[in-house]
């Protein structure tokens, strides 16, 4: 049976823990389940703790960085630590890490100190901001770049003056489609953090025109400063009718999706957007700005400002309420993509 070993900034404190990175999660357990390999992990920052536990079966590392400063260098050590050891023990094919980061960084090293061939997935804006990165691990053994959509490829090559090696989507499993949808709720979701980059404000602006119009019921649910957005919901039109939830379990969020018309996304920057997989699997119409795998669809309108999202909004609204269940990305494409790249096979 081949070993690959993965380093990753986070990784779940327990089977219990499903909002902790669910996209890669779902690969990364898939990719045991199909058998012919046994996979190990080192995760650098999160679970909060030093030391080793169990997964579903996988063998994982934590070395308890916690995303503070001051930990970092020591998370670091114990990452290349661990990583040394386990290629030791175990006959090791393939080093891989998520995001462009420490744990990349832990990957490289231990790729290069051990002779063995490594990649990094790019997970976000580590494509588009990661130069002080990719400088420390670019060279004569740079690893296989995966990105996840041809847009952060395209962010990626413009950081880094070369392509990425490959495009491969994470995925969700076939048995994420809803045939029977219950009543709606909701006619349009807010799904993402309250910061900057998501633009909850926008999001605000498009539902405040749309409100002047016609009534809309929203919900906003996220992690972040919620402050700034209660402001800008002050003062909403009549026809308005909005609920913030803040952060809510990923579950509530498919729950959400359910009994909600149209996905509105607003952000800035995305790297794949696997919201985008979810409320597409759920039934949803989707509104966003072009980011992510984002791509228009007459189920699906892609703009660029709070005019172009305002009268994309409206419009679907006003398609018909069937919107069929799609699943963008399968999963099994996904793992078949990796058995190859880490495996051969």
């Amino acid at each position: 049976m081949a070993h690959v070993l993965l380093c990753t900034p986070a990784f779940p404190a327990s089977e219990a823990d499903v909002d902790c990175a669910p996209a890669m999660m779902q690969l990364v357990d898939a990719l045991r389940r199909r058998g012919g390999v046994e996979i190990t992990v080192v995760a650098t920052q999160y679970p909060f703790r030093h030391g080793t536990y169990q997964w579903n079966g996988i063998t994982v590392h934590a070395c308890d960085g916690r995303n503070m400063a001051l930990r970092k260098p020591l998370a670091l050590l114990r990452g290349i630590r661990f990583a040394d050891a386990i290629i030791r023990q175990d006959r090791t094919r393939h080093v891989h890490a998520f995001w462009m980061g420490d744990a990349a960084l832990v990957a490289h090293r231990a790729a290069l100190r051990h002779g063995l061939p490594h990649s990094v997935t790019l997970m976000g804006r580590d494509a588009r901001d990661g130069r002080r990165w990719w400088n420390l691990l670019k060279g004569r053994s740079s690893p296989h770049v995966i990105a996840l959509c041809e847009r952060q490829a395209m962010h990626f090559e413009r950081m880094s003056g070369g392509p990425a090696d490959a495009v491969i989507p994470f995925g969700l499993p076939i048995e994420a489609l809803h045939t029977v949808r219950p009543p709606f709720a909701h006619d349009v979701l807010f799904c993402g953090s309250m910061y900057a980059v998501k633009r909850p404000l926008l999001f605000i602006e498009v539902l405040r025109r749309v409100a002047a119009l016609r009534p809309v019921r929203a919900v906003m649910v996220g992690h972040g400063p919620l402050a700034p957005v209660r402001r800008a919901l002050a003062g909403m039109p009549v026809g308005a009718e909005v609920q913030l939830l803040g952060a809510v379990t990923r579950a509530q969020v498919l729950e959400l999706m359910r009994c909600t018309r149209v996905l509105l996304h607003t952000a800035s920057y995305e790297g794949q957007c696997f919201a985008f997989d979810e409320a597409a699997a759920m039934g949803m119409r989707i509104v966003s700005t072009a980011v992510g795998s984002a791509r228009p669809d007459h189920w699906w309108s892609v703009a660029d400002d709070a005019d172009g999202l305002t009268a994309a909004l409206i419009e679907q609204l006003d398609a018909p309420v069937a919107a069929p269940s799609r699943i963008l990305h399968p999963l099994d494409q996904s793992v078949d993509a990796y058995a190859r790249l880490m495996l051969g096979v």
